[in-house]
């Protein structure tokens, strides 16, 4: 009995970033937190110039997607209005808002590296495009399908004050169980172009299980331990960092859980004399 009350039980528990379901899922939205490129924060895919870019029209601050597992309906969320009709009268300028689509493995970074497919609408001249394209990893693409020069909603893009709507038809990708999204703006003047990238998010969601070894950790006061620890997840070779809610610790009367290693996990557990005797459970985020 003596030394149950001097012994702390520790678990674990993940909490996943909002990933997508499949084939059908509700609405998961990507805050500006999970955009890669914060506000005025740009990729400069080609060129030097940036004098007539970094518009608030492509300036993204939010995505929301969802699907019925036969269409993928994504909405924009953008700094500025779209309907201001001045965008449309600079001559040489070009707007685009797409997705780009990873079958089965999850590319590491943001952009185009890893991506199968980029679905787009395009903005020249006052009217809008849409494409399809399949990519190649030798840096060539090949179109699947295009809708060209429409003004008016054809039920899948939609733009309205400070959005824009996309659908997917995921058929046109041959319906993949699993992929990966990321979804970008681009502004391109001239000869050079600035795009906004969202981090990518996998569909569906990968199981996420969290095995330390042994499985009940047991910790005296005063004691530190290093605690290792499997992410049993098919995507467990794309995690790149383990955070906690207050940062990059975990600290909770007395009790300091810090991560020593991403892949596999290794954690340290330091637990104080006086913390309280209890059980204590560590969220953190993968």
């Amino acid at each position: 009995m003596l030394l149950s009350l001097l012994l702390l039980l520790i678990s674990f528990s993940i909490f996943h970033k909002a990933f997508a379901a499949s084939p059908a899922f509700d609405q998961v939205l990507i805050s500006d937190k999970e955009i890669s490129n914060q506000r005025n924060d740009w990729v400069q895919t080609y060129g030097n110039d940036s004098t007539h870019l970094r518009s608030d029209y492509t300036n993204l601050l939010a995505v929301d997607y969802h699907s019925d597992g036969k269409t993928l309906d994504a909405t924009f969320w953008l700094a500025s209005n779209l309907e201001d009709a001045s965008i449309y009268s600079q001559p040489l300028k070009k707007i685009r808002y797409g997705m780009l689509i990873a079958i089965v493995s999850l590319p590491q970074n943001s952009g185009y590296n890893g991506a199968n497919y980029n679905f787009y609408i395009e903005e020249v001249n006052g009217k809008w495009s849409e494409y399809l394209y399949q990519l190649s990893s030798t840096g060539t693409h090949a179109l699947i399908e295009s809708k060209i020069n429409y003004t008016e909603s054809f039920g899948g893009p939609t733009v309205g004050p400070g959005y824009v709507k996309l659908r997917l038809d995921l058929n046109s990708i041959k319906s993949p169980s699993l992929y990966g999204l990321s979804f970008y703006t681009a502004e391109s003047f001239k000869s050079s172009e600035v795009r906004d990238f969202t981090s990518w998010v996998a569909v569906p969601p990968p199981t996420i299980d969290i095995l330390t070894h042994p499985e009940n950790i047991v910790i005296r006061q005063g004691e530190k331990h290093l605690i290792p620890a499997e992410i049993d997840t098919p995507f467990s070779n794309n995690v790149t960092s383990i955070t906690f809610d207050n940062g990059t610790d975990f600290i909770s009367n007395g009790v300091s859980v810090s991560t020593q290693r991403i892949r596999p996990p290794l954690f340290k557990v330091e637990v104080s004399p006086q913390s309280p005797v209890g059980l204590y459970t560590v969220p953190f985020m993968a």
